[in-house]
């Protein structure tokens, strides 16, 4: 529900003042002598007593800076008594329907419009009509009309503040101001409305924040449907946890104390030629200190989880080195240790240090000392912070550890345009480099890759506009000299129906020659359809293509004899180890980033790993260490055969398209419904359209459109 706040006051066609309708008060703003407006001065209030006493004409107010009185007395606008007059009824017949709106949402506002309406029904003092000016004997008169008819004295201003501020904490009205930022004109009134409705912090809920804990629900992602099906019910049998202790462990409930853990959210980020980056933090809890470090959630988390890709990369050598030893060597078994369940672990914490806490007006800042909860200010000295971080405190009362929380940052859907960049010259891709990453870190929205196969720096937004504006920051903000390739639509592939698919690949040696054994790898597709419009919306949240394992049942070391083959060669099914994990994982995220259609992304899709087997190599190889002395199979050739297994199942299927939708809503009258219907069918080809009723005092219509 929107309601207009006050009614317009224009002369010669151009905004001069509002009649703020609670007092029915009118603000006028100055001007200056050559017709600009000035800036820093307060508008003059005219209250309604001081309107209708006027005889003949009012004065509107000119700018204290004029040079001369010759030039105050040229500038100075006359409104005769008539112009005010019109203004005020006008004034007076929208606060009432402003009090008739409130009454829709306010019961004792409501309680009091009836009340009045019946008590003046037969006895309502009428409004005059003119001729203007009005004589001194009529001037009391209208403003007593003025006065009734706006039920000033029935519904005050202050009751009218508080109903609009409950309404406005509930989400159930916006207040809708008239001004003119460019002119000054109308911010006053608008920064007065901020204090006056908008809720502080302690009158929202407080806020729900989500716990980092090293050793849970961040280990590296796909792995929990690797284990079978029976070590899963186990493990959910042994460490299923109660209710009490779901709703303790899954949310943390975050009071806006200044005296709490210290927790802000980054959620702008700039650049500064002199001074950096600058990022603008909201504290939801504690105190933000000058020069004393934060912990960055967020690049903790993603150094955690690089160390423990580092330490499988470590125990998968270590075990291929020490495979036909009886015992494991320290590297391996420490290796396997610090990598065991595939969780993080203990964090590692990435620390930073504020030089300077800053508060911004304009383009002026002052230092701060501190910020408490549920200020903002700008920091200066943060050089790994983005857009959506959320930053926390070394310690926290009464415990000398960090509070590892995250809170809801900014979600950003996935690009749908991308395009090449490439500097007029060679010389210039180390300043376009930095460029760019000073672009992403102040844009979240904007995400820069290198393109493998072609070597091109790619930038990805999310409209053709959003990268011309990119564009013309290089070049007018750095300096840059760059080309654009052009646009393109960030398409994804998927398969539409479930198929299984065997592929065989041979082994070479070192020098490309065949050995003469092979790897065959049997798999399965599964479409996950439920998650298909989520990316194409770009709101999944899921991995693009999920690796599943719990079908993998044939038992370690089986060998098949060469008479069951179908190639005639004896083969040995290696076993579903941490090894073959981690192979089979990234052979599966390399194929899902290259489709076979278009070459766009795979996603809304499963593989299941049904069996991997090596095909003629002499003697049992149960494991993927021991094919490697067995058969020659190195993990470089195993994850390039899981790669191409996929990439030609996909191909066999038949991949299908998916296209960029847009999730638009469009909110409008019901008589209104047909003709934007209209206006979508004639420049959307296609969407599919939801139609809902909002309000029914004003009978709108909700429209939500999914539209390619």
């Amino acid at each position: 529900m929107y309601f207009s706040y006050a009614s317009v006051f224009t002369i010669h066609r151009e905004f001069a003042g509002a009649v703020e309708l609670p007092e029915l008060r009118l603000r006028l703003w100055a001007s200056t002598a050559d017709g600009s407006d000035p800036q820093g001065e307060a508008p003059v209030s005219v209250d309604l007593d001081g309107i209708t006493s006027t005889q003949g004409s009012m004065l509107l107010p000119h700018s204290a800076t004029s040079s001369s009185s010759a030039d105050s007395a040229a500038n100075t606008a006359i409104v005769s008594s008539a112009e005010c007059a019109e203004l005020m009824l006008a004034a007076a017949a929208a606060r009432r329907s402003l009090i008739e709106s409130l009454g829709d949402l306010n019961d004792d506002i409501a309680m009091a419009y009836l009340e009045h309406a019946d008590a003046t029904a037969s006895a309502a003092p009428p409004l005059p009509a003119g001729p203007f000016p009005l004589s001194s004997a009529d001037s009391a008169a209208f403003t007593a009309a003025i006065k009734e008819h706006a039920m000033l004295a029935v519904v005050p201003a202050a009751e009218i503040h508080a109903a609009v501020r409950a309404a406005t904490l509930s989400s159930g009205v916006v207040p809708v101001f008239a001004g003119s930022s460019l002119r000054n004109r109308g911010v006053q009134s608008v920064m007065d409305a901020v204090v006056r409705y908008l809720p502080s912090p302690l009158d929202v809920p407080a806020l729900t924040v989500v716990p980092v804990e090293g050793a849970d629900g961040h280990g590296r992602k796909g792995r929990g449907a690797r284990a079978s099906k029976q070590q899963q019910q186990q493990q959910q049998q042994q460490q299923q946890p109660s209710a009490t202790d779901c709703a303790a462990v899954a949310t943390i409930a975050l009071p806006p104390s200044s005296a709490g853990p210290l927790c802000a959210l980054a959620f702008k980020v700039t650049h500064d030629p002199q001074r950096g980056p600058i990022v603008f933090v909201r504290v939801f809890s504690g105190t933000l200190r000058n020069k004393e470090s934060v912990v960055n959630v967020r690049a903790s988390v993603e150094a955690a989880r690089a160390k423990v890709a580092e330490a499988e990369q470590i125990a998968a050598a270590a075990a291929a080195a020490t495979a036909g030893n009886s015992k494991p060597s320290a590297a391996a078994a420490a290796a396997a240790a610090s990598t065991s369940g595939g969780k993080l672990g203990e964090l590692v914490l990435v620390k930073e240090r504020p030089t300077r806490l800053l508060e911004i007006e304009a383009d002026e800042s002052n230092d701060l000392s501190e910020v408490r909860a549920g200020n903002i200010c700008a920091i200066v000295g943060l050089k790994n912070t983005k857009t959506g971080d959320t930053l926390v405190g070394l310690t926290q009362p009464g415990a000398n550890k960090p509070f590892l929380v995250e809170l809801p940052g900014i979600k950003v859907p996935e690009p749908v345009f991308f395009c090449s960049v490439e500097p007029a010259t060679a010389a210039g891709q180390k300043d376009l480099d930095r460029a760019l990453s000073i672009l992403a870190l102040d844009d979240p929205s904007l995400r820069v890759e290198a393109d493998a196969e072609t070597g091109q720096t790619v930038m990805k937004g999310m409209g053709e506009l959003h990268l011309e504006v990119v564009k013309h920051r290089l070049e007018q903000e750095f300096k840059l000299d760059v080309w654009v390739g052009k646009m393109l639509i960030s398409y994804r592939e998927t398969v539409a129906d479930a198929s299984e698919y065997e592929h065989t690949h041979a082994i070479t040696s070192s020098a490309g020659v065949p050995t003469g054994a092979s790897v065959r790898i049997a798999l399965a597709l599964v479409p996950q359809l439920d998650l298909a419009d989520e990316a194409r919306c770009g709101t999944s949240g899921s991995e693009p293509v999920a690796v599943d394992c719990t079908d993998y049942a044939h038992p370690a070391g089986a060998v098949v004899p060469a008479e069951e083959t179908a190639n005639g060669v004896e083969e040995t099914v290696l076993a579903l180890d941490e090894a073959l994990l981690t192979v089979a994982d990234d052979g599966v995220l390399r194929a899902a980033a290259r489709g076979p259609a278009l070459g766009a992304p795979l996603t809304a899709m499963g593989v299941k790993l049904l069996s991997v087997r090596l095909c003629g190599a002499p003697g049992a190889a149960p494991t993927a260490a021991l094919a490697a002395q067995a058969g020659g199979l190195t993990v470089g050739q195993l994850t390039a055969a899981v790669s191409r297994a996929v990439t030609e199942a996909v191909r066999a299927a038949g991949s299908t398209v998916l296209e960029p939708v847009m999730r638009t809503e469009v909110s409008c009258g019901e008589d209104q419904v047909r003709q934007l219907l209209d206006n979508m069918n004639s420049n959307w080809l296609d969407f599919n359209l939801s139609l809902e009723s909002t309000t029914k005092q004003h009978r709108n219509k909700h429209l939500t459109c999914h539209c390619n």
